[in-house]
């Protein structure tokens, strides 16, 4: 099997791990089982983003960096409490 379509396919399952870890997290009323999962949930995040890096740096992942204008703009608008 090609490297890229193995990498490729290790990043799709991590997020989808992801997804699966932060629901639990939000349905969870225990809050040593909440710790456990965002633990193991922010280890996973790590390891996404080394594939991430990985795939990137053998142009398996391109990204295009938005306008500073447009950046900005999402960094206030998350930025602001919610109300």
């Amino acid at each position: 099997m090609e490297d890229q379509l193995i990498v490729t396919d290790i990043i799709t399952t991590e997020k989808c791990l992801a997804k699966l870890y932060m629901s639990g997290i939000l349905e969870s009323t225990c809050n040593k089982m909440r710790e456990s999962l965002n633990k193991s949930h922010m280890q996973l995040c790590a390891l996404q983003y080394m594939t991430f890096e990985y795939m990137n740096g053998k142009g398996w992942y391109p990204i295009e960096n938005a306008p500073e204008q447009k950046f900005q703009q999402t960094v206030n608008m998350f930025s602001k409490p919610l109300e």
